[in-house]
């Protein structure tokens, strides 16, 4: 009964999982190559995780309660998380790209990295659908040529998605050293331990001013 149980459980999240993720074609069939070889797929993996400025999907309300500003023509990926997972199936690696470096944008000269996605949506002249594949395409491109090495799965997620992953799990534990209040981004949280998910993560993550060299 348990076994059935947990199967049944396990399906569920499986199904709500699906229903809540749109699909693209991120991964582009040119300028996204690896300096150790093309064939390294399937054996070891490179994932490109992405947090997305979009406030797609918030009411005006949810706007002001979170202290997202503008929601206009917002399409920076200001978060960004090369992931490595070894062939021989040892503990993956995480590196974040700050979202300041100024690289090399195929077909853009020089710019800043969070606006490469920014950049490939603005030049489709497609659906939405399409211009979102050419945004991700165009950042995949980006980091694979200044990286050298082959993305083989790009993910993303928007503020929305993020107030709900971080509820679903049940938020997570945090330790501030200090008491920490920014009203431009809403963050007001005491010193110590203390469990942050929902609006609250949102908040959290997004502060930036009052604190030691911003974002640094």
């Amino acid at each position: 009964a348990l076994l059935l149980a947990g199967s049944g459980w396990g399906w569920y999240l499986v199904q709500v999982a699906e229903a809540s993720v749109s699909r693209t074609d991120a991964i582009p069939e040119s300028g996204n190559s690896d300096v150790s070889g093309g064939d390294h797929a399937g054996e070891e993996m490179n994932l490109l995780l992405v947090g997305m400025d979009s406030r797609t999907g918030l009411t005006p309300e949810q706007q002001a309660e979170f202290s997202t500003g503008n929601p206009e023509g917002v399409l920076n990926t200001d978060s960004m998380m090369l992931v490595h997972i070894p062939a021989d199936g040892s503990g993956a690696s995480f590196v974040s790209l700050p979202r300041d470096t100024y690289v090399d944008i195929p077909g853009h000269g020089t710019a800043r990295l969070n606006s490469a996605y920014s950049l490939g949506y603005t030049e489709s002249q497609g659906s939405d659908a399409e211009s979102d594949a050419a945004g991700a395409q165009l950042l995949v491109q980006t980091v694979s040529q200044f990286t050298g090495l082959q993305v083989d799965h790009f993910a993303e997620i928007d503020l929305l998605g993020f107030i709900n992953l971080s509820s679903i799990v049940g938020g997570v534990e945090v330790n501030l050293c200090q008491a920490t209040s920014d009203p431009l981004s809403g963050a007001d949280f005491p010193a110590g331990v203390q469990t942050i998910g929902g609006a609250d993560a949102l908040k959290f993550v997004r502060q930036r001013h009052g604190l030691p060299n911003f974002d640094l």
